[in-house]
């Protein structure tokens, strides 16, 4: 997998938090990492509590939050562009992995008004995004046709790069279609034909694939921003759909949680002499929504690190081994 340069960031308002200056917040500006760290709160307005009490907001904002991508040189100065306002809550956090996403789709593959529900949502976006492409491309084939020399090889290698994408995206497109024909057949015959059921558990495999993934000479590289946005997805028809079955966690996202949590503990009582009184801050909200074998098949060796390991590091894994202990200590 190639390295995602991008950094993303918050934006409350019109202030830019910066995330890492909080101690063990290393690499939080991947998108999937900040998805993981805003999935720790219920709601908008926990998160932004939590910012003020971490020192980097000076006040409680009513504004919307959302996340903005830096782009730009540090010599000329950044700049902040904004890419969604579709922020992960706590709900989401737990689908933020390609095989909790993958393990979702499969044991719910059978409640056809879910899985609809989420192809046409991912459909009607897809399709803006091509019309999008579609007006973009038209734009270019009419510059290189005004255009010589250097300007027009440069847009024929544009022209063929949106070329390429356009025509991924019209591939994702007939497996949508043809998934949600699937889907429209296998609901409404009482013995549906095996040859079927098997054609709609491969299309429902490239749905998640060709969502999560980017596909470049036969290789495949993450896409963070598919895999949030599914996971968006799939949490909000979790809300509609009582009777859908959540995915376990993945230790690296739990990992990923305690650290954010053991590190917002530390930042908050360094800023502030008082009673730690959000939610977050406290370990065993994390998991409400979650069934207790999310935590329960961790083992504290899980939580190892090296001999060599700082002071800071050997006190954060004591906490999260604590932390573990708590919360077993209750469901037994």
């Amino acid at each position: 997998m190639s390295k995602n340069y991008n950094k993303y960031y918050l934006k409350v308002g019109d202030e830019i938090v910066d995330l890492s200056k909080i101690y063990g917040f290393a690499g939080v500006e991947n998108f999937v990492k900040l998805s993981i760290f805003t999935g720790l709160f219920k709601n908008q307005d926990e998160l932004i509590e939590c910012l003020v009490r971490l020192g980097l907001l000076s006040t409680v904002f009513t504004q919307h939050v959302e996340i903005v991508k830096r782009v730009g040189y540090k010599k000329e100065g950044y700049n902040f562009i904004s890419v969604t306002e579709d922020i992960a809550y706590r709900r989401a956090v737990d689908l933020l992995s390609i095989s909790s996403l993958k393990e979702f789709f499969y044991k719910n593959r059978l409640n056809y008004a879910a899985m609809r529900d989420i192809v046409i949502y991912h459909k009607d976006q897809i399709l803006q995004l091509l019309s999008y492409l579609m007006a973009k491309l038209r734009t270019l084939q009419f510059q290189a046709s005004k255009s010589t020399g250097e300007d027009l090889e440069d847009l024929y290698l544009e022209i063929e790069k949106r070329k390429t994408i356009i025509g991924y995206i019209n591939i994702n497109v007939s497996n949508m279609e043809a998934l949600l024909a699937l889907i429209d057949k296998l609901s409404s015959e009482s013995v549906p034909k095996k040859e079927d059921e098997l054609n709609y558990i491969e299309r429902i495999a490239e749905f998640v694939d060709r969502e999560v993934y980017f596909f470049k000479d036969r290789i495949k590289y993450q896409n963070d921003r598919g895999l949030v946005r599914l996971a968006l997805s799939a949490s909000r028809v979790l809300n509609r759909y009582h009777d859908l079955i959540s995915p376990l966690t993945t230790l690296s996202a739990n990992v990923n949680r305690w650290n954010f949590l053991i590190n917002i503990k530390r930042s908050i009582v360094e800023n502030d002499s008082k009673r730690v009184t959000i939610s977050v801050s406290e370990p065993e909200v994390v998991d409400v929504d979650v069934e207790p074998d999310s935590f329960m098949f961790l083992e504290e060796e899980d939580f190892a690190i090296l001999e060599s390991s700082s002071e800071a590091e050997k006190e954060s894994q004591n906490d999260a081994i604590e932390g573990l202990r708590f919360k077993k200590r209750d469901y037994r």
